[in-house]
């Protein structure tokens, strides 16, 4: 019986990864199996939970990256294409923009840098060489 209540305060503490201990007791053992196929199916909904929490985190995390790589990028591509189209272009001009480019560049290569470190250090992700 102890057992019993141990197993569902584990249940209650949302711990399924244990099986729970068979009941010995013939009055209680019918709870104890159906405590056990909930057990079960909670298990396996939690982890259906995780994975769907895993790819809303994932997918939150890749539209992020892809709006703050835009910004430089954007200003990359402008800058570049005045530079070609203008032809009026001051020497100072160019070297404004060329600084800029410069900058954008090393700004997205520096967000490019901390993603991979965090995608490196990530508990979650699997970091083995294939």
């Amino acid at each position: 019986m102890n057992q019993l209540l141990s197993d569902i305060q584990n249940l209650q503490q949302l711990d399924f990864s244990r099986p729970l201990t068979p009941v010995n007791d013939p009055a209680l053992a019918e709870i104890g199996e159906a405590l056990e196929s909930l057990r079960v199916i909670l298990k396996r909904y939690q982890s259906r939970m995780n994975e769907q929490l895993t790819d809303t985190v994932r997918n939150e995390l890749v539209h992020l990256i892809a709006h703050e790589l835009r910004n430089p990028l954007n200003s990359i591509i402008g800058f570049a294409s005045l530079m070609i189209e203008e032809s009026d272009i001051t020497d100072e001009e160019r070297i404004e923009y060329l600084s800029i480019i410069k900058q954008n560049g090393h700004s997205m290569n520096e967000m490019i840098t901390r993603f991979l470190t965090a995608q490196h250090f990530d508990p979650t992700q699997d970091n083995s060489p294939h």
